[in-house]
């Protein structure tokens, strides 16, 4: 009796089949890999140009109440993680740095493919590039990346079509006398309209858009700055402005923010609990700024 006996029907696949669907689902896999790593680089670099403008506008309304100071309660990490600071040009007036540190080759090329019209001039390395060419960030897996901005909120603007119009500035129409009495009576009118956007402006300002000394505005809403509740906003930004208080966020260090009293109010001490009670006031000593929540707690 031959206890050895083999079935010659039976079914299967073969090891070359099976090499060739392990090969298959090799390919699709890194084709998904390489589409996922390139949505990423996009959303990351749209989100940075996002966190960037934010600190622009804020820097903006900073310059407007102290024109040599940029330093603001703003965080030093992206909700990404990368390094962001900000400092005046030494040798313009009338400019400022954004920085971001240790950037992905993919996310610096994709900011540059958005061609991105807001900044002066973009610095990679600490070299002048021309904006739009994302072959600029090659040469390393990350880079650091400056963008310059005009204080008063100048972006880069196309002139040639101004170029053009001043291309025959010696050439006069036939009737220039004529016109040129048309073109005066024009200004006037427009003297006469700039009057009266002035006077609007003046009743735009008595709506109190802004707040008065030691006040924030957040949401069409005055704050005092010496308030003992926290104030809430969903970007930091819109907190800047008050020396006194500590602005801590909860979302990678810009969004869903709160600010607070440093220290407690005269009249008050710590309680030594970071929980506070009714009645009880909320501080932040800037231990904490990354947790949208007090350090401490203040009662009578």
């Amino acid at each position: 009796m031959n206890l050895f006996q083999f079935d010659k029907n039976q079914f299967g696949r073969s090891m070359t089949e099976m090499l060739g669907v392990l090969a298959i689902i090799g390919v699709l896999s890194i084709g998904s890999i390489a589409g996922y790593r390139l949505s990423m680089n996009k959303l990351r670099a749209n989100e940075l140009i996002h966190e960037i403008d934010m600190r622009r506008v804020a820097i903006y309304q900073q310059l407007l109440k102290d024109p040599d100071n940029v330093d603001m309660e703003m965080g030093t990490l992206t909700n990404h993680g990368y390094k962001i600071s900000s400092a005046l040009d030494l040798t313009e007036d009338d400019v400022f740095y954004i920085s971001v540190e240790t950037i992905e080759q993919g996310v610096c090329q994709e900011i540059m493919r958005q061609n991105w019209t807001a900044p002066l001039d973009i610095y990679i390395e600490d070299v002048l590039v021309q904006n739009g060419d994302a072959s600029e960030c090659s040469g390393s897996d990350s880079v650091d990346m400056s963008f310059k901005f005009d204080k008063y909120g100048q972006q880069n603007i196309d002139t040639d079509d101004d170029a053009q119009d001043n291309d025959n500035p010696d050439e006069t129409p036939d009737a220039g006398e004529e016109e040129t009495t048309d073109w005066g009576d024009e200004t006037t009118d427009w003297d006469e309209e700039t009057t009266d956007w002035e006077e609007e402006t003046t009743d735009w300002d008595e709506t109190n858009y802004y707040c008065g000394d030691n006040q924030i505005r957040v949401d069409d809403t005055c704050y005092s700055c010496s308030q003992y509740e926290a104030i809430y906003a969903f970007y930091s930004a819109e907190l800047i402005g008050c020396s006194n208080r500590t602005i801590s966020c909860g979302t990678g260090g810009t969004m869903d923010c709160y600010s607070y009293l440093k220290t407690c109010p005269s009249g008050y001490s710590e309680t030594g609990s970071t929980s506070c009670n009714s009645g009880e006031i909320p501080i932040n000593d800037g231990s904490d700024v990354l947790q949208g929540a007090p350090t401490g707690c203040c009662a009578k």
